[in-house]
């Protein structure tokens, strides 16, 4: 039986609300849009859908994993895209690049473009720190003999850092 677009899904007996949250998650797996799948008729309302991703555990892993197959459906149709001599260069190109970058959005772990950040010194050498400590007490009577007070900033310049330890490691301000 097929409802009508306008339906509450809430109004979908359970069995046929199952088999059509199953019809949802197929057609995810290839890779259509939630937004075309809920606009056919028949079919829950889009916001619908994600709410019950959202809520309930079961739906929501589903839908989860549906979406990742669906992804990795698009990144094959990119090779199939590139692979179509019959359709114009230019169109396939912004087809591709279309589905690159929705890629890259909605997978940056996996489809993205990797990035990374070297910290360096000047002239590309290790990065020099320094530390001022600032004794914000006087003189105490608990001051051992031969060591005079503090009473002016002290700048203490620091061993280049071992390569082994990252630098975000060591936090000047403790």
């Amino acid at each position: 039986m097929v409802y009508p677009a306008t339906r509450k899904p809430s109004a979908y007996p359970v069995d046929t609300l199952n088999a059509i949250l199953d019809t949802i998650l197929d057609r995810l797996e290839t890779g259509e849009p939630l937004r075309a799948i809920c606009q056919s008729d028949g079919m829950p309302t889009e916001a619908y859908v994600r709410k019950l991703a959202a809520t309930r555990e079961d739906f929501g892993s589903r839908y989860a994993r549906a979406r990742s197959i669906g992804l990795d459906s698009i990144a094959e149709d990119i090779v199939r895209i590139a692979d179509d001599q019959v359709e114009d260069p230019n169109s396939r190109k912004v087809r591709i690049d279309a589905r690159k970058w929705l890629l890259s959005k909605m997978r940056p772990d996996k489809y993205g473009d990797k990035t990374s950040v070297e910290l360096t010194g000047s002239g590309g050498g290790p990065v020099e720190t320094a530390f001022t400590v600032r004794f914000v007490a006087g003189p105490s009577t608990l001051q051992p003999q031969g060591i005079p007070p503090a009473l002016e900033p002290v700048t203490i310049e620091a061993l280049p850092m071992p390569e082994a330890l990252p630098v975000a490691a060591i936090d000047p301000a403790d």
